[in-house]
């Protein structure tokens, strides 16, 4: 199914691409949760809650695919991208038992930005972005691991499902700048982009457990073809 979807989009884009720009895009996905999952093996709160700071309990993904962006009117554009995220979160605390314990969450899935774009400068000079994301989740997973008081090697003890509990659909503001360097008709470009995201993935939150709402910063590099 997952490889239907993703095949569909990708004709989708190259078909609207035709009389637009088309993008090619990849990089890395720093991103976290604002709190903990709810823990079976490890019971015991660690980990301090992030805020909105993506790099507290970071766990780097990576995120590719397509977009294509349509020109409004001069310094305005709109673009629409799909995307194939892996990203999650890691948190880590000392134990009596062990040097310490770790938690790693995987979380993959599609998302499909929609953004406006603005280039207030020329074109070698930074232009801004923001938008909405909506993110469907594939599969979602967490390991567990020890590391002992003597080791130096993480040793799993546990792998857990999480995507019966977690819900299929986030949602969440973008925003972020960019840079293109153009060449005749395409361009190679850079973009960093910071999302917010607003859905707590706990579809069954337990009494004393914040909500577990992601946060992430892409940095993107891409081929943009006019």
């Amino acid at each position: 199914m997952k490889k239907i979807l993703i095949g569909v989009l990708f004709l989708s884009l190259a078909a609207a691409a035709s009389a637009q720009d088309f993008k090619v895009m990849i990089g890395p996905d720093m991103a976290t949760y604002s709190g903990r999952w709810p823990a079976l093996v490890f019971t015991d709160p660690f980990g301090q809650p992030d805020g909105l700071n993506p790099f507290t309990n970071m766990r780097t993904g990576t995120m590719n695919g397509f977009g294509v962006e349509f020109k409004i009117r001069g310094m305005w554009a709109l673009e629409i991208d799909g995307l194939y995220f892996d990203r999650g979160a890691t948190f880590t605390a000392p134990t009596a038992i062990f040097s310490v314990q770790k938690e790693t969450y995987d979380l993959k899935g599609l998302a499909f930005p929609v953004l406006v774009k603005v280039h207030p400068f020329p074109r070698l000079l930074p232009y801004l972005l923001a938008g909405v994301d909506v993110s469907l989740v594939f599969s979602h997973s967490r390991t567990d691991l020890v590391l002992p008081e003597t080791g130096h090697i993480y040793r799993e003890v546990a792998r857990e499902d999480l995507k019966p509990d977690t819900r299929t659909i986030d949602v969440g503001p973008i925003v972020g700048l960019g840079f293109e360097a153009p060449l005749l008709k395409h361009a190679f470009f850079l973009e960093v982009r910071y999302r917010l995201g607003l859905v707590n993935l706990i579809r069954y939150p337990e009494e004393g457990y914040g909500s577990a709402r992601s946060r992430s910063f892409a940095v993107l590099v891409g081929y943009k073809i006019d």
